[in-house]
């Protein structure tokens, strides 16, 4: 988000091991017959690039209490990798993994095409491969993610919209080369084509608040001109800087953001200047459910694309259940740049992504029941 919404750090790698025991046997993956784990348990790898921001720890909270809930917490040995950003320290992760026996890994990719080899050895090891919020392009993997061009293109398009056409741009860039960044920020460049919108600073923020705050508080000093403002997240930052004006911001669903945008009677901002395109956590949950599938038998198509709907001041609905159509979540307890973390097409609520703890609110549909969501 995600991740993270999606939000990455660049860190040294880290290498986390957590066990989370259940049940299952002793085939291949795919046979529905069980995985190589004790008493038959799959054994599934989740591989993340980073644990630094809140997206990515939602979305690894969100997988982790699926896991430990049934049925799932009598089939499945899920281990926990932290891999870092670096292609190579990841690739050397997938091979442990493999090595070690895994039936499934469900990966946060740090590179479209880099992990390829690595993933195609799994792959013929008859290891299942689910990429999810950023796609790899191995023909064996099955990916899972956000239509991230349009995630760009749609808010952009708004702002290019409320500019009529013409002025300054700024574009809060996640992390050069990171294929999330780079699909998004193919959308934003889709969105002003033929318009006399130029775009006049890129600043990166890496996705994280600090990070964005002092990228963009830089890059507003050389262009306080600028009419408007994209970025997957930090709008907040934004009108944090910009006081002297009204300024049009694109940005994710965090929870700051979305306070920005919620109605002053529920204690909101009232601000009408901003939009919000999801990117949700909850993808990776999607993912693992995916590989269970596909582990247990079932035949699913190798791409799964998200909606990417605009989400206004007036769509916004302060709640605790968002099976219920909540999707801003306030409290002590929940940290500014939390995001929404449900859709029909998974299960788990809000202590799930909070504390990884198990909240199934609702059963998971398929894609072909949910609007927007597309398989092939």
């Amino acid at each position: 988000m995600k991740i993270p919404q999606r939000p990455l750090l660049l860190a040294a790698a880290l290498a986390l091991v957590a066990a989370v025991t259940v049940a299952c046997g002793d085939d291949k993956p795919g046979s529905g017959q069980g995985g190589g784990g004790d008493d038959g348990k799959f054994k599934i790898a989740l591989n993340l690039s980073t644990t630094n921001n809140t997206y990515q720890t939602q979305a690894r909270n969100l997988i982790e209490a699926a896991a430990k809930t049934p049925p799932y917490d009598e089939k499945v040995e899920l281990r926990v990798d932290v891999a870092g950003v670096d292609v190579t320290k990841q690739i050397q992760m997938i091979n442990n993994e493999v090595a070690a026996g895994v039936d499934a890994i469900v990966l946060y990719p740090v590179s479209p095409t880099g992990l390829n080899p690595a993933i195609e050895k799994a792959c013929k090891a008859g290891v299942v491969v689910v990429a999810w919020d950023s796609n790899v392009t191995a023909p064996c993997a099955y990916n899972v993610y956000p239509d991230l061009e349009q995630f760009g293109y749609t808010g952009a398009k708004w702002l290019v919209d409320q500019m009529g056409g013409k002025g300054e741009l700024i574009v809060i860039r996640g992390i050069e080369g990171v294929p999330a960044d780079t699909f998004e920020y193919e959308g934003v460049l889709k969105a002003i084509e033929g318009t006399d919108v130029e775009i006049v600073a890129e600043p990166e923020g890496e996705w994280a608040a600090a990070t964005i705050k002092t990228t963009f508080a830089q890059a507003y000093a050389a262009h306080p001109e600028a009419d408007a403002v994209w970025g997957a997240t930090g709008c907040i930052q934004v009108h944090e800087i910009v006081k002297d004006k009204e300024i049009f911001c694109s940005g994710g669903m965090s929870k700051d953001e979305m306070m920005l945008m919620a109605p002053e009677d529920v204690g909101g901002g009232g601000v009408t200047t901003n939009v919000a395109v999801p990117a949700p956590p909850w993808d990776g949950e999607l993912a693992f459910f995916i590989a269970m599938d596909v582990l247990e038998g079932a035949d699913i198509p190798k791409t799964t694309l998200l909606p990417t709907p605009l989400v206004t001041a007036e769509d916004v609905k302060v709640g605790t259940n968002p099976a219920e159509g909540a999707n801003l979540f306030v409290g002590d307890d929940i940290p500014p740049d939390f995001f929404p973390f449900w859709s029909p097409l998974v299960e788990q609520g809000l202590e799930a992504a909070l504390h990884g703890t198990p909240d199934k609110i609702s059963d998971r549909k398929p894609c072909s029941e949910v609007e927007g969501c597309v398989q092939k």
